[in-house]
Parts: structure tokens; C-alpha cells; sequence
């Protein structure tokens, strides 16, 4: 979405159930006419945003990640399997035991190759064939759980709780560079195919030059009292991260003077930010305290803030649909809801 882009609110929000038990949600994929949603249940949930209607779609084991190319739905459970669902062929499911230990995380390049990330240090590369996934290259170097894989044009940016990120190369499968710096485990990580961006549980978040492997930059977090900032996105110039201390802050990278500029602040109750995305100038962030905002990180505006109970208890995740609808899933008494405001 370009800033000149508007934001649009439904003149009736659209609420659907998508668990009537309490689940957490950990995986999320927004299309054009429809989000999907995985939970750590295992259910795969489809949110048809035209008929506004819900489906369940595939139902395994603990999902914890989830990825689409063309028509396929890939995602990875916590037993080590990935399993892949064509859209077209809803009762055709193939599974494949692809790593040792649970899958963490997965990505799409450009040139259709699967990445798996795992807490067996590996990361995985795949190849779909007629709706199965095939082996194509593990990619070794990590010493510990792989908590994140960020991919652009044939690069991919890996995130480990061994406390350094990693560039490798698709094609060749070579490590580029390490990215080492971090006192602690890598939470959080960004790419936008220039630039790479971490956070840690040592506090820092540090910038890096994704071509030389160099770190040109070392924010301060979000202060002593946010050990842990998980979310970070690169939009331009601008670094967005959110802290465990409630708040959400940008970062100008060029030029970069190092000040946080607070696009949100802290509730004061002690709830962290739980999910975060941008879309163009808009920025959505939920707290597991079930508040949400939207600020325009231009102006810094907050253009709206839902936090008497709409979205619930806590916020599992946030984003904007295609149409630049804000939507939310979130827990509500024991069910699990999502709304397209």
C-alpha cells in the first residue's frame, strides 16, 4: 500500500468464530480474498473475506508455522513434519518428516524453493513436484534453534537462539556471512533485501549490511525494562519495533541518528506487544492484554485504538487485508475470534 493509499474501516466489522475452545495462534498468511490462520492445535482455518465466512482446511499437529506458493498451503508442525494442502484438491494433504526436531519457521524464494528453519539447527530447502515437497539442500551452521528464516531474491537471512544471524545463498547453499554480535538468543529479525535487522533477549537491536555482513547500527531496545523485542519491520528508511514493555517505536535509517521515536507508548499495566504489522504509513499493534492500535508513523497520529474489551483478552495477530482493512484474531472468554474492522 502506498501512503497514498487510505485506510478502510467496514461500515459493519465483520466477526467470525474460529475456535470455540481456547487455542493459541501462531501462524498467519494474508491473500486477496481470504486470510489463513494455524494454531498450535493443529487446525488450519480458512477466513473467506468475500462470503465472510470460515472453513477449517487441514487438521495434523501442533502447526507452528505457515507459508503458501501458487495454490499450495506449507506448513510445519512441532514433531519435525511439514506438510503441504492444495487449495484446488482440498483432501489431497502429503506430509514429509523433515527435520529431527520441530519446524519453526517458514519461507517462500522467489524462485519457488521452500526454506525450513527447526530447533534441530538446520535449515531445510525444498522443492514442490506435483504437490510434494522434495529435498533439495540443508543448510548447516547454526548451533542452536533456528527461531526465524527471511528470504528476498535468492538470499536467505536466518535468526538462532545460538545468538548470531546468518546469509547464506540459495543457489549454492554457502554460508555468506555471520552476523555476530548479540549476547543472547536472536528474537526477532528482518530483511528487506539491503538491510537486516535483530533483536535479542540481550536488549539490543543491531543493523546490518546484508551484502558485507557488517553491523551499522546498535539500538538500545526498548530500555532495561524490554529484554525481549520479537517484532521488527523494515519499511523503507524506517525500522519499526515493538518491546515487551508495551510499546512501539521507528527508527530512521537514513539518515540514522539512533533517537526512538515512540509511536506508541506502554498501557502501564504491564501487557506486552503480542503482534505487529505495517502496511504503507499504517501500523497495527495488539497486546496481550486484547488493546489494539493503528498509527500513521508518519504523523505519529493514533487513528484508532480499540480497548474496551472489542478484541478481547489478548491478541494473537494483527494486519491489514489487501483491501487495507485492519483485522484482528484474538481470544474472547474461551473462543478464539477474528474481526475485519
Amino acid at each position: 500500500m502506498e501512503s497514498s493509499d487510505q485506510l478502510s474501516l467496514k461500515d459493519v466489522p465483520f466477526t467470525a468464530t474460529l475456535s470455540e475452545r481456547r487455542v493459541v495462534i501462531t501462524a498467519l498468511h494474508i491473500d486477496d480474498a481470504f486470510l489463513l490462520v494455524a494454531s498450535a492445535s493443529g487446525c488450519v482455518y480458512r477466513v473467506d473475506l468475500v462470503t465472510e465466512s470460515v472453513e477449517v482446511l487441514a487438521q495434523v499437529k501442533d502447526i507452528w508455522c505457515l507459508a503458501c506458493l501458487d495454490s499450495s498451503v506449507i506448513f510445519g508442525s512441532l514433531n519435525g513434519e511439514i506438510h503441504v494442502l492444495d487449495l484446488n484438491n482440498r483432501a489431497n494433504l502429503n506430509s514429509v518428516r523433515a527435520h529431527d526436531l520441530a519446524v519453526r519457521c517458514l519461507a517462500v524464494l522467489e524462485s519457488g524453493v521452500v526454506v525450513s528453519g527447526s530447533r534441530d539447527t538446520t535449515i531445510r530447502l525444498w522443492r514442490l513436484e506435483s504437490g510434494k515437497i522434495e529435498p533439495r539442500n540443508i543448510l548447516r551452521g547454526h548451533t542452536a534453534e533456528v527461531r526465524d528464516v527471511q528470504v528476498h531474491g535468492d538470499v536467505i537471512v536466518s535468526g538462532s537462539y545460538d545468538a548470531d544471524a546468518r546469509v547464506w545463498s540459495a543457489q549454492t547453499g554457502e554460508c555468506l556471512h555471520v552476523l555476530r554480535g548479540h549476547r543472547r538468543h536472536v528474537h526477532g529479525l528482518a530483511f528487506d533485501g539491503k538491510r537486516v535487522a535483530t533483536s535479542s533477549t540481550d536488549g539490543d537491536i543491531r543493523v546490518w549490511d546484508s551484502e558485507t555482513g557488517s553491523c551499522t547500527a546498535i539500538f538500545v531496545g526498548h530500555g532495561s525494562k524490554a529484554k525481549n523485542v520479537s517484532h521488527l519491520r523494515l519499511v523503507g528508511d524506517t525500522l519499526i519495533s515493538e518491546g515487551s514493555d508495551g510499546s512501539v517505536r521507528a527508527w530512521a535509517l537514513s539518515p540514522m541518528d539512533g533517537i526512538a521515536r515512540e509511536l506508541a507508548s506502554s498501557d502501564g499495566n504491564g501487557t506486552a506487544i503480542s503482534a505487529i504489522e505495517v502496511q504503507g504509513r499504517y501500523v497495527i499493534a495488539g497486546t496481550t492484554a486484547g488493546s489494539v492500535k493503528i498509527i500513521d508513523r508518519q504523523s505519529f497520529e493514533m487513528l484508532h485504538s480499540w480497548t474496551d474489551g472489542t478484541c478481547g483478552i489478548a491478541v494473537f495477530q494483527v494486519g491489514f487485508t489487501l483491501e487495507h482493512c485492519p483485522f484482528v484474531v484474538y481470544l474472547k472468554d474461551e473462543s478464539v475470534l477474528v474481526t475485519v474492522f
